[in-house]
């Protein structure tokens, strides 16, 4: 989120959401030569998009424009642009990686070639979803699920028979590693369905120890840290965590998905999961004695 002001901070920058949001749209006129706006206005990022919901009556929300307490939405960038058409090309070195070992001869190793290939096509499927993972708050080891992970090894555990054996056997490996990638899909669009957003509260870091929870929820520390600070005992995926902004200091509700990707609790998609709605029908803490500071909130121009 370094990327952003702090005005953009919460909301989010329009050029997430060119479709959406509004991003003024620019032409290039000529192959080459700088981009020029065509003069139409941008519109602001809305205070909820369509796909998004809100907590129950019993949180206290805050207000994007006008501020005072209580709780309010940070949206990320969404990540599944950057990690699936990275994923889309993989599928296109999975498929040349076969060419050399169907047409032989044409290279100094077919092997290797197809080999190389076939490790391009897992790059650009493991780097970008990584790197994504990372600049969220989310959790990388949960990246490659188990029922990726048991192909994948069966594949790497055939592959050097076909060496040894029989050509022929090779094509068992490629398919057990074609199934384990179709899985990882499957895996990354479940994690990708809710909107990568999390929840903040301002707070003042001497109050945390004295802080009394809401039922089912219990402390991880009992002083003040960036980082983990508490987490639902029934759902596991629920957690607070102490982040920091400037001199700012925030209170922030995570729900992690199985996939490991952070999810919005408060979204269309996760309001069919009633256990996660059930646990959020009210607040981890009541206490929202501090003001939201300006420097966040909407400007005045954009809220008109």
């Amino acid at each position: 989120m370094g990327e952003v002001t702090d005005a953009e901070w919460l909301l989010g920058s329009p050029d997430w959401w060119p479709s959406t949001a509004g991003s003024k749209p620019k032409r290039r006129h000529g192959l080459v030569g700088p981009e020029i706006d065509d003069g139409v206005e941008s519109s602001k990022v809305p205070d909820i998009f369509p796909w998004e919901a809100v907590p129950s009556d019993e949180w206290n929300i805050s207000d994007y424009s006008k501020g005072g307490m209580g709780w309010l939405r940070q949206r990320f960038k969404p990540p599944a642009r950057a990690v699936l058409i990275p994923c889309s090309w993989s599928l296109f070195f999975f498929v040349t990686s076969v060419i050399p070992l169907v047409f032989p001869g044409n290279t100094p190793d077919d092997q290797m070639a197809a080999l190389g290939l076939f490790v391009i096509g897992w790059t650009m499927t493991i780097i970008p979803a990584w790197n994504a993972m990372n600049i969220l708050p989310s959790e990388p080891s949960r990246l490659i699920g188990i029922d990726t992970w048991i192909p994948l090894l069966l594949s790497a555990a055939v592959f050097p028979l076909h060496i040894f054996i029989d050509p022929r056997i090779g094509w068992i490996s490629y398919a057990a590693s074609l199934y384990g990638w179709w899985r990882l899909m499957q895996r990354f669009q479940s994690g990708f369905s809710a909107p990568s957003n999390r929840w903040l509260l301002p707070f003042e870091p001497a109050d945390w120890e004295g802080v009394n929870l809401s039922q089912k929820w219990k402390k991880d520390s009992n002083r003040w840290r960036n980082g983990p600070l508490a987490h639902h005992e029934e759902e596991t995926n629920l957690r607070l965590y102490g982040i920091s902004r400037g001199k700012n200091r925030f209170i922030a509700l995570h729900y992690i998905h199985d996939s490991g990707w952070l999810n919005d609790p408060f979204s269309n998609s996760v309001q069919n999961n009633q256990d996660i709605q059930q646990h959020l029908q009210t607040p981890p803490l009541a206490e929202c004695a501090l003001l939201w500071p300006d420097h966040f909130l909407r400007r005045e121009d954009e809220s008109e």
